[in-house]
């Protein structure tokens, strides 16, 4: 298996004409959202190259700036103040859903998986995986700085308009360490079933080997978080990938080393 892309695109996907690789994302406007595709063809996404880029993929919000490389994939820099968040909690009642999001649409039973590496400045720089069925229905799952300068393992769950929110601490060693604290090497995983059932589940590390290379094996040792459901048609497609936002101020960098979807492995009670 070459390392330079251990992961193949399913076959005769076409690779669209882009920008050069390391240019703002922030530079063009999005392109529409690609039509729906199952899980049975399956996305691997290394960030590589923007020209190389998943044609499935696609901003629903662009970050300030997005840059790829074979040594830190997908470096998002997102806007300041923007966030994934809907009215709990807030005084008075408000609803944000600006925050960066690279998403595609996938119908069925699949797995969603990313691994990041995140250098949080600020509280509430936060970056994972995130769901979304509808501008009132949707979910993520990510580390998070909190006050105090701790870091927190986050889900968040927002049905007709409402988040519900559970977090708990994450330690140096879980979170990867470095930098006192406010660095964190994770991965995250998404398992939805044919019948909308939701299961998140994250895992320390960020995937790659002593050399850097993207490590396939041994599977990762997943930490089950949550179970959920969106109140939103089970058969209808739905955006999956990663995100990123800093809604304090400027300053946050997540860096998304891999992104993949397959076919679910497992229900949302098996790892």
């Amino acid at each position: 298996m070459d390392p330079g892309d251990p992961w193949p695109r399913p076959p005769g996907t076409a690779r669209p004409a882009s920008a050069a690789a390391g240019a703002s994302a922030a530079a063009s406007p999005p392109p529409p959202l690609p039509p729906s595709v199952s899980a049975s063809a399956p996305l691997c996404e290394i960030f590589d190259a923007e020209a190389d880029l998943d044609p499935r993929l696609a901003w629903v919000n662009r970050p300030a700036a997005a840059t790829f490389s074979p040594a830190t994939g997908l470096r998002i820099v997102p806007l300041p103040t923007a966030d994934w968040w809907a009215n709990t909690g807030r005084q008075p009642r408000a609803a944000a859903a600006d925050g960066a999001f690279l998403g595609a649409l996938f119908t069925g039973a699949f797995d969603a998986t990313a691994s990041f590496i995140m250098h949080h400045r600020q509280v509430w720089d936060q970056a994972g995986l995130m769901l979304h069925a509808g501008p009132d229905c949707w979910l993520k799952i990510n580390a998070e700085r909190v006050e105090g300068g701790g870091l927190v393992l986050a889900t968040a769950v927002t049905n007709a308009g409402w988040t519900d929110l559970s977090t708990f601490p994450l330690s140096a060693d879980d979170a990867g360490g470095g930098e006192g604290g406010i660095t964190s090497r994770l991965m995250f995983r998404i398992r939805r079933t044919s019948d909308g059932d939701l299961a998140l589940a994250w895992a320390p590390g960020d995937g790659a080997s002593a050399g850097g290379e993207l490590a396939l094996s041994p599977r990762p040792a997943w930490r089950r978080v949550r179970l959920a459901h969106l109140h939103a048609d089970p058969v209808s497609p739905v955006r999956v990938g990663p995100y990123a936002v800093a809604p304090s101020r400027a300053g946050f960098i997540a860096n998304v080393r891999w992104f993949r979807v397959d076919a679910a492995r497992g229900g949302v009670t098996e790892d």
